[in-house]
């Protein structure tokens, strides 16, 4: 057997060794140098367009970094006015100490202010003490109201006269007294409009909020909403000076209050005029930002980059990247020379870097899309295409495509990469790679068919390979299944033989051995014999019109011995009322011998065994269950397979040769019906034959 197992591999061997020399590798080397040579040709165009490539993009990139030089010089060197079109850059003027000179910015107090510490003078001091007991404590605002006046006029401070005006007018409201607060108000924002209070907000503002609440006090809201909608205008205009965190708090507290009412088709005037001012608000919300980008980030990062770089010149500028919300901001500084009475000064530009790249790139790349052919792209850190939002310009060519060679900025910290693409170079490589896809389809296709050609050889030996294992197999494990009860059996009867002094305990124990042992052997051979009359078609049944309980009750009874002497408890439900049946007596008491002998020997735990017999949809329906070691899930599926044994096999005499239910699973199918196992691993397994009640013989 060995030597047939031998010759077999050896011929599939020299099976496979003759395909492979005959036509894989003549295949291979003929698809090597068709591909071979396709490459070399397409290497060479690509090393012509790649050289093109590269001079382009050189090309590009120094005459997107002369224009922006360009662009820097002329507004370092010219005027600082921070209000300049984005695309040209907002510049802005520093002094030698870091301080902002232009634009103009709101400071803050951080010292706290107070009228009657000192502020308003001494007798302006007085009053107001007075006016603020008068109003606080006392509730006295006729009296507070009286007080705030006399302070106003004796207050050296102007910032004291403006709170002490906005402080009648307050008092004048609680005592509905409207038109001498509207008279307060308006004095307030005519003469101490711009001045600021200590948090940043100016007078002006504040005179106009409260004098659009005495409006709505007073049940005028269309005049109201108007006082309203002037007010957002004048400071989106920059009538007073603002910062960010003032705009947005005044923009909110103004839009709370239009907008919900605006809807009225009675104000259909002023929402028209509502809608146009909030439209030209974004210049000056822009001029905001940058302003307050200016306050918290530029200045800190210039003050920065100056003690680390001292040859910071106006020949070589200071220049670095400043991320934002959205976009982010190129910054260019250099030293100024002393003007007038400002002294030396720092002078620096800021851009937006995506503005910046739309405006200058187009009008330079154009003129080199025409001379190269090129195409060129410009990609920011996500790889988007910010040329592509540029009326009139092409969507460049992503930076994942053959042909495509990407620069990164050298001068200037931008974070976009000159992206350039040859559209010949593309045509050619999808040329070339139409020709690769041919070759490989003409090659893929031969070696298909010599694939399948191999397959069917190597699986006919295969299978011959593997009866002639199985066969193998076979003989070993019944020879060793043979081997065990005959050694037992000759072991005993030699003792009976040779030990004529016995007693009769010892006597009686080696024949029940004896006798188990022979049981077991005839067992086995029965197994042996029933399944090779299977596999030569011979097995014929006796298909007779029986008592399937009474079957299923004697075969019980006759193994109980076995299992009893195992240390096994027996359930039994067997119902005495089932129909009769027509099977073979001797086949199913087989499978019930089978299905217990599996559940003795994989129980070596929990010894108990379950037997019941019920009538269920029309069918006899036989459950053994055990609660033993259960099977694996990788083998469940293949329990009936002929000689399969799985992991679960016992040690020692208790393994089987891997017939038993195959020959169950033939018999129960012999008979019309089914057999089907469930497990769960560790905790037992219950195996069901379903029969039908009315089967005939030739089932």
């Amino acid at each position: 057997m060995a030597i047939s197992v031998a010759r077999g591999t050896s011929g599939r061997r020299r099976i496979v060794l003759i395909v492979l020399i005959s036509v894989v590798l003549p295949s291979l080397v003929v698809g090597y140098l068709g591909f071979n040579s396709i490459s070399r040709r397409r290497e060479a165009a690509r090393k012509l367009y790649g050289m093109s490539l590269y001079l382009s993009g050189e090309a590009a990139l120094k005459s997107i970094e002369d224009r922006i030089h360009g662009l820097e010089r002329v507004r370092l060197a010219g005027g600082h006015d921070a209000s300049s079109d984005a695309d040209a850059g907002r510049t802005f003027l520093l002094s030698a100490d870091y301080k902002i000179l232009n634009p103009e910015v709101v400071k803050k107090d951080e010292a706290s202010f107070s009228c009657s510490d000192g502020e308003a003078g001494r007798e302006g001091g007085r009053y107001w003490a007075e006016a603020e007991k008068a109003e606080y404590q006392a509730k006295d605002f006729r009296q507070a109201a009286e007080l705030y006046r006399k302070a106003a006029e004796a207050s050296s401070s102007e910032r004291c006269r403006a709170l002490a005006l906005m402080a009648r007018g307050r008092c004048a409201i609680v005592l509905r007294d409207y038109p001498g607060a509207l008279a307060d108000f308006d004095e307030l924002a005519a003469k101490f409009g711009r001045l600021s209070d200590s948090s940043g907000h100016p007078f002006g503002i504040i005179a106009a909020m409260r004098i659009a609440d005495i409006e709505g006090l007073r049940g005028n809201e269309e005049r109201r909403l108007s006082v309203l909608i002037e007010l957002r205008g004048k400071i989106d205009g920059g009538v007073w000076p603002i910062d960010l965190a003032g705009y947005q708090f005044f923009r909110m507290e103004i839009e709370a209050t239009v907008e919900p009412r605006i809807q009225d088709p009675r104000y259909l005037a002023l929402e028209k005029s509502y809608r146009l001012i909030k439209v030209r608000a974004m210049g000056f919300q822009q001029d905001l930002r940058f302003r307050d980008l200016l306050q918290t980030s530029i200045v800190l990062r210039i003050k920065e980059a100056s003690a680390l770089d001292p040859s910071i010149s106006r020949d070589r500028p200071g220049r670095f990247l400043l991320p934002g919300d959205g976009d982010s901001f190129l910054i260019s500084f250099a030293p100024v020379p002393a003007s007038g009475a400002e002294g030396p000064a720092i002078a620096g530009v800021c851009w937006e870097t995506a503005s910046l790249m739309k405006s200058i790139v187009p009008s330079v790349l154009g003129d080199l899309d025409k001379s190269s052919g090129a195409t060129f792209s410009l990609l920011d850190t996500m790889g988007k295409n910010i040329l592509a939002e540029v009326p009139g310009e092409s969507v460049g060519t992503p930076a994942v495509a053959a042909g495509v060679i990407p620069f990164s900025f050298r001068e200037f910290p931008l974070p976009f990469k000159l992206v350039v693409s040859q559209p010949a170079m593309l045509d050619f490589d999808r040329a070339a790679a139409r020709e690769n896809i041919f070759y490989i389809l003409l090659i893929l296709i031969v070696v298909v068919l010599m694939a399948v050609g191999a397959g069917l050889i190597i699986r006919s030996i295969s299978r011959e390979a593997q009866v002639t294992a199985q066969k193998t197999e076979f003989v070993h494990t019944i020879s060793h299944e043979l081997k065990t009860p005959l050694t037992l059996i000759r072991l005993y009867a030699e003792t009976l033989e040779q030990k004529p002094n016995l007693g009769d305990p010892e006597k009686k124990d080696a024949l029940k051995i004896i006798a188990k042992e022979s049981e077991r052997l005839s067992h086995l051979i029965n197994n042996v014999l029933d399944f090779s009359r299977i596999e030569m078609g011979r097995k014929e049944f006796d298909f007779r019109l029986g008592d399937l309980a009474a079957v299923v009750s004697e075969t019980v009874e006759s193994y109980r011995y076995h299992l009893e002497k195992k240390g096994f408890s027996i359930r039994e439900d067997i119902a005495a009322d089932l129909p009769a049946v027509r099977f073979d007596r001797e086949a199913i008491a087989s499978v019930v011998v089978n299905l217990l002998s599996n559940a003795m020997k994989f129980s070596p735990n929990e010894k108990d065994v379950g037997i019941r017999l019920s009538l269920e949809n029309g069918q006899a329906v036989l459950r053994i269950a055990d609660k033993g070691k259960g099977i694996a899930p990788t083998d469940l599926p293949r329990i009936f397979d002929k000689f399969y044994r799985g992991g679960n096999d016992p040690s020692g005499g208790g393994g089987g040769s891997g017939l038993g239910l195959t020959l169950v699973k033939h018999i129960v199918e012999a008979h019309g019906g089914r057999v089907e196992a469930r497990s769960e691993y560790g905790k037992g397994s219950e195996f069901s034959v379903f029969l039908p009640i009315q089967v005939g013989p030739g089932a």
